[in-house]
């Protein structure tokens, strides 16, 4: 708890995100650093499952490509029907993802410069369909492999 409200406050452990302990230790909560302690820097944790369908953020697909390591498989659980991308999506790494089945397919909306997949660097789409608003749906130099059941909308 934070020690500083009466009665104490709760405090989300997600504001201590990128922070040291040192900084949180002085920030005024309830917590004690030994003279011996060794830096810890707290990071968010990284999902190959996509939880939510929001544009960016912990859950998020753009979460989930920029934080796992390359060829890592990204599944968007299957409560997830539409994810909304307002800018473009850059591929930096070799990536697949993949709906929940071949019935349970997520719609990615892509608005703006749609999907960029870098050069060298392969996407491929299982069980997922595509809706584009705007110019080009995959731009880039890389490759774009479907497999499975996936559907391009307008």
């Amino acid at each position: 708890y934070s020690g500083t409200a009466n009665p104490p406050g709760n405090v989300n452990p997600n504001s201590f995100i990128g922070q040291s302990l040192s900084s949180i230790s002085s920030s005024g909560l309830c917590l004690s650093l030994s003279e011996n302690h060794k830096p810890v820097i707290i990071t968010s944790s990284c999902s190959d499952v996509v939880s939510n369908g929001a544009d960016s953020g912990p859950g998020s697909l753009r979460n989930a490509l920029s934080c796992n390591d390359s060829n890592t498989i990204i599944t968007i659980d299957q409560a997830i029907t539409q994810i909304t991308l307002n800018s473009q999506l850059v591929v930096s790494k070799n990536m697949t993802i993949q709906g929940f089945s071949n019935t349970q397919r997520p719609e990615i909306v892509t608005f703006a410069s749609g999907i960029n997949i870098n050069a060298n660097r392969t996407l491929t789409l299982q069980n997922v369909d595509i809706k584009h608003i705007g110019n080009n749906t995959f731009n880039g130099a890389g490759t774009l492999n479907i497999v499975g059941i996936t559907y391009g909308k307008q």
